[in-house]
């Protein structure tokens, strides 16, 4: 399974792939544009966006079908208070 971002529907969104090209899939749809999807050991992907324009780009991570989407950001702030 291949992940990467793309602008084929406008804005830049994160699809997966099978690794011979094979079954893409759109699992990102946000606003504005999500790219630099990483892959995980433990199987989900991490990648940014922006909440809104201008501003610093969030770190989410998803399972690898684009569900259970978190904001690390914010999981970050919740735990160090």
């Amino acid at each position: 399974m291949i992940a990467f971002s793309s602008k084929r529907d406008g804005e830049s969104q994160i699809y997966i792939m099978d690794s011979d090209g094979a079954n893409i899939v759109r699992i990102t749809d946000f606003p504005h544009a999500a790219g630099d999807p990483t892959w995980l050991p433990n199987g989900k992907i991490a990648f940014r966006t922006r909440t809104e324009i201008p501003s610093t780009p969030d770190i989410y991570i998803m399972d690898a079908d684009g569900t259970n989407i978190v904001n690390t950001n914010i999981v970050n702030l919740t735990l160090s208070h």
